[in-house]
């Protein structure tokens, strides 16, 4: 997504403010919703060949459809995505109702899970917060190569990023899952922005660095899952998305597990959305 928030300079952010870059935009995205939006009325089931649905302009950009490497790419992202999101652990009860505000939703799939950053998670201080920690053990990735975007595989499919760009905002050094190696480029997802970045595959920093345990720390993404109680085609859950992504605002109406120690927080309607539903279906 291009918004003037992403060349704000730091100084115009308060490290408490919900605010931050490469995440907060000040309108609702300007090429994803008309795109999805056509795509809820295409006639030739085109929507079945999507592996998920970008819901934020920058992964609507960054996952082409029409690429020959797309099925490979979106699959190798959706399984960054899981792995990278937050694990729920239940403090709510399983029965407990809240009502949870987004910063953005990245993507959803066409089983009713979709990825977000919920508003309380602070971005921008977690960008911060992480290049603090890193700088320290990071020169070499900053001297390996002065000025060009570089990065340092870790072991579990981590990675450190430089991004010469963020050094004035002291966010330049960011954390990152691994997606893969395509056209001679290699993609990440940065685990504190929800963003996915490529570095050309020979700016690979190979200098032997020690094993980061701010890694085992979350990710600012979560993900969520639409209540099944109603059966929905791929069309309709994709308008359920564009409603949430219109309100950023999830009603969690239960928990469910995953594992012993891992829950789904289960989304239900709400008349609010409703309501924009009706006005997105009549677009």
């Amino acid at each position: 997504m291009t918004s003037n928030v992403h060349n704000r300079c730091s100084c115009e952010y308060d490290e408490a403010d919900a605010s931050s870059l490469l995440v907060q935009s000040e309108t609702v995205p300007n090429i994803t919703i008309p795109a999805m939006l056509r795509l809820t009325t295409e006639r030739t089931n085109k929507i079945q060949t999507y592996v998920f649905f970008p819901l934020d302009d920058r992964i609507y950009n960054m996952v082409n459809h029409s690429s020959t490497e797309y099925e490979q790419f979106a699959k190798a992202t959706l399984q960054v995505f899981e792995n990278a999101a937050i694990p729920q652990i239940n403090l709510f009860g399983i029965f407990s109702r809240r009502t949870v505000e987004l910063d953005c939703i990245m993507l959803g799939t066409k089983e009713g899970i979709f990825y977000g950053v919920e508003k309380r998670e602070l971005v921008h201080k977690r960008l911060r917060k992480y290049c603090k920690i890193h700088k320290p053990y990071c020169d070499f990735l900053c001297k390996y190569m002065p000025g060009n975007k570089s990065y340092k595989l870790i072991d579990g499919g981590f990675a450190i990023l430089y991004l010469p760009n963020f050094e004035h905002d002291q966010t330049h050094l960011r954390r990152a899952r691994y997606i893969g190696l395509f056209g001679g480029n290699a993609y990440f997802l940065e685990l504190d922005s929800g963003n996915i970045c490529f570095i050309k595959s020979r700016n690979e920093c190979r200098i032997i660095s020690q094993f980061f345990h701010s890694f085992a720390e979350p990710s600012c993404i979560t993900h969520y899952m639409l209540n099944k109680s109603e059966t929905m085609t791929p069309s309709e859950i994709l308008v359920r998305y564009l409603s949430i992504l219109y309100t950023k605002t999830v009603k969690i109406l239960r928990h469910e597990p995953l594992d012993d120690t891992r829950w789904t927080p289960i989304v239900e309607k709400t008349e609010v959305e409703e309501e924009t539903r009706i006005f997105i279906n009549s677009q």
